[in-house]
This record gives C-alpha cells, structure tokens and sequence, in this order.
C-alpha cells in the first residue's frame, strides 16, 4: 500500500528546499514526517495509527507529498475559471524515486502532472527536480525528525525568542513579511533581521542537492 499527501492551496507550492533547511517552510516535509510516523517503522518504536483504512498486512509507505493550487488544472495551463495561467499546472513538492512511476509513466520528456521526467528507456531523468533517491528520502525525514524534536524541546523550555531572518541577499526571503504583529513589534527589518546563507553545491548552485548533502553531512557526519 503506498500513501501520497496532496495540499490544497491557494497556490500551488513545490519544496523550498532553502527555507526548508532553516526552518521557515517545514509543511511538506512535516506532512510526510507525520504519515511515516504513523504508517511506517522509522526506528525502534512503530507508532499505532488512529485508524487503519487499509485491509492488507503490509505496512502502508509514503510515496510522496505534494502541495496544489485549488483554482487550478492540473496538467493544464488555465485556471478552473477558464483564464490562461502559463505554464502548466502541476503537482508540486517531493517523490521517492522508487514510486515515481506510480504516479505517471508511458511518456518521454517531462510530465504534465508531476515534477519529473522520463528518458526514452523509461528511467528517471537527472534533472527531475521533485525526485529524492532512496537514500536521499531517507536522510531528509531522519534529519527532520531531528530538527522537529530539537525545536519542540527549545519551545517546551520557554525558548520563544524573536528573532527575525533573511535568506540570501538584500532581495531575499525576509521571515517578518508575513507576520500580522509588525505594527507593534520593535524588530526593524533592515536593522534587526540576521543574514542566512543557504548551503551551495560544488558548483556554488543551492537548492535541492546542496541542502539534502548537509542533510547528510549533519544526520550522519563527515563528507
């Protein structure tokens, strides 16, 4: 039995794999963190459901996790009120490589449904950007549920401290944008907020590969 997440919002958001690393958009991976807590054995201990909708024995697996806009088709380039929306919609977020094909297959090049691709000999293209190997899939929800735990215990001690931040450069994600409180809050974004900078990769490239090798350097150690 495989088990996939879908969110539906008012637009649609794929894994931000930056924000992600530093705690400012945890959704996706909190939602699949949940389903293999509650479905699967992530360790020593296997968590009981509250219920159990599935008949078989075998241990229902997260396949993937996915965020979608509810005014949009997907697969298609209009919005469900029939006005031209660009690019195609699609399902956006994370997908364990070894279920990809679950989800579509029977094409070549990209999908209209999913953030992936196939080669002409039906493997996984390299540059299917919602796509995490097995082993990559495993380190993002170990290194997860470290980080969950470690916030939970900083909140449960009273550590509830402001401390606003910007991702990147002067043009960056700044964590105040969205907070209601700004007309009565002392913290001045251009004065108060602490620079972060995401993780790169070899080519000086973030996103997706740099941040889940310091996922790995950081669950497992060394390089």
């Amino acid at each position: 039995n495989l088990i996939a997440v879908v969110d539906y919002k008012s637009s649609t958001r794929g894994m931000n794999w930056n924000k992600l690393y530093f705690g400012l958009g945890v959704q996706i991976a909190l939602y699949g963190y949940a389903v293999k807590e509650l479905f699967e054995e992530t360790g020593a201990v296997k968590r009981e459901a509250p219920f159990d909708p599935f008949e078989s024995g075998n241990a229902p697996l997260l396949c993937g996790v996915f965020t979608h806009g509810i005014d949009s088709e997907i697969g298609s380039a209009k919005s469900r009120r029939g006005a031209a929306g660009g690019a195609q919609s699609k399902l956006r977020g994370i997908i364990s490589a070894e279920y990809a094909r679950a989800f579509d297959r029977g094409f070549t090049g990209f999908s209209k449904y999913y953030g992936f691709g196939l080669k002409q000999d039906g493997d996984l293209r390299g540059d299917s950007r919602d796509v995490l190997e097995p082993e990559d899939w495993r380190i993002l929800f170990e290194w997860f549920g470290g980080k969950l735990i470690s916030l939970l215990r900083h909140l449960d001690e009273g550590d509830i401290a402001v401390t606003p931040v910007r991702l990147g450069g002067a043009t960056g994600y700044v964590s105040c944008n969205y907070c209601p409180y700004g007309a009565v809050c002392r913290v001045r974004t251009g004065r108060d907020v602490t620079r972060l900078s995401p993780p790169v990769d070899e080519g000086g490239k973030p996103g997706k590969k740099a941040v889940v090798k310091k996922m790995r350097m950081e669950t497992e150690g060394g390089e």
